[in-house]
């Protein structure tokens, strides 16, 4: 018989992420090979739980007013929480955390640049209303500030807007630091449109090592975040509370790794030592806004790459040098109507209406 010992939390608007969709098969993985019986629940609307029901919860959200409202909604039912998103501005007792080290990654990603003289830097932030972006630029202030660089954020709701500041000041700035992987991967392709070449004129760099990454143009340097490892802890600190009930709370960092690509001239790591920081925390965050549509193509394409298996890539590096389906057909010794079918569902993941759109978008984000 299957072990029932948690319930996990969503916030509804984090289902439409892609990050969502690696903790769900991340999650699900580790449930069945632990042979656990863990619900899904949406929206806060936390079931009555009978006497014998696990009395462990776990969160998944973006935003802070879901996070603090579901703890009031556990507190209510009796339920303890392990908090792995978004991460909470202060400690909340009684509440366990399985968190990626936000403030170690983004000290080593500063660090890093200014060990190369790189100490003219901004932060770009699409998603001004994200608990976990405004706790990323905390950090980045406080980095800036311990390693002596000069550094601001621009954090508006328009995506192109921002990234026009950006460019506009590309000439006195050595690097930008993104929120996250998919941002930079969206301001690479502002900032070729503007003439501005990385690496040779500006450093970029995200966080979370995304498939994308690899294929952005240039190839981005990035900080690992270990999603699939984050689920695995989340599912094994309710399993150690779940049988050791006396036991309040667990706190587990999961670590990240810097990943050096082309976007900063693959210039090597140093070994300058990452310090605590002590952030400040603002008063309250804003209210959710939903993703713009360029930030929302990006996720896509992002999603779409995540799928694509060997074939796939071979047929969008066929597609980028301009090569008919015909002729993909005959160098991947397959059917026309294969290649077809392969295309039409890459453009479903991509979430584009055709071959022409689909195109526009390798070109302008990837690299063949």
């Amino acid at each position: 018989m299957k072990e029932s010992i948690a319930l996990i939390l969503v916030e509804s608007s984090f289902r439409q992420a892609h990050w969502w969709q690696v903790y769900e098969q991340s999650l699900a993985e580790e449930i069945s090979r632990r042979s656990l019986d863990i619900s899904f629940v949406y929206d806060s609307a936390i079931p009555d739980a009978q006497s014998d029901e696990p009395r462990l919860a776990i969160l998944f959200g973006t935003t802070a007013g879901w996070l603090y409202e579901t703890l009031a909604l556990c507190r209510q039912a009796l339920l303890k929480p392990v908090i792995v998103s978004p991460e909470p501005k202060e400690p909340v007792a009684g509440a366990s955390l399985v968190l990626p080290d936000r403030v170690g990654s983004t000290h080593k990603l500063v660090a890093y640049l200014a060990s190369h003289g790189k100490r003219n830097l901004a932060m770009f932030n699409p998603r001004p209303t994200s608990a976990n972006g405004k706790r990323r630029e905390e950090a980045f202030l406080q980095a800036c500030q311990d390693e002596a660089c000069a550094g601001f954020v621009v954090d508006g709701p328009e995506p192109r807007t921002s990234a026009g500041i950006l460019a506009r000041q590309a000439s006195s700035l050595d690097g930008v630091v993104c929120v996250d992987d998919l941002a930079a991967v969206f301001l690479l392709g502002e900032l070729a449109e503007s003439g501005i070449q990385v690496p040779d004129q500006l450093f970029v760099a995200g966080f979370g090592d995304s498939v994308l990454a690899r294929y952005a143009r240039p190839p981005l340097t990035t900080v690992t975040l270990d999603m699939r490892e984050l689920a695995r802890q989340a599912i094994g600190c309710a399993l150690y509370l779940h049988r050791n009930p006396r036991t309040i709370s667990l706190n587990c960092l999961v670590a990240n790794q810097l990943v050096v690509r082309e976007s900063t001239a693959f210039l090597p790591e140093g070994t300058d030592p990452a310090g605590q920081l002590a952030l400040p925390s603002p008063d309250e965050y804003p209210a959710p806004r939903p993703d713009s549509p360029e930030l929302k193509t990006i996720s896509c394409l992002e999603a779409c790459l995540s799928h694509a298996n060997e074939m796939d890539l071979a047929i969008m590096d066929a597609l980028r040098c301009g090569t008919s389906c015909r002729k993909i057909a005959g160098q991947l010794y397959v059917s026309e109507s294969t290649v077809y079918y392969r295309i039409d569902r890459l453009c479903q993941f991509a979430g584009v209406g055709g071959r022409d759109l689909f195109l526009d978008q390798l070109k302008r984000y990837t690299r063949c």
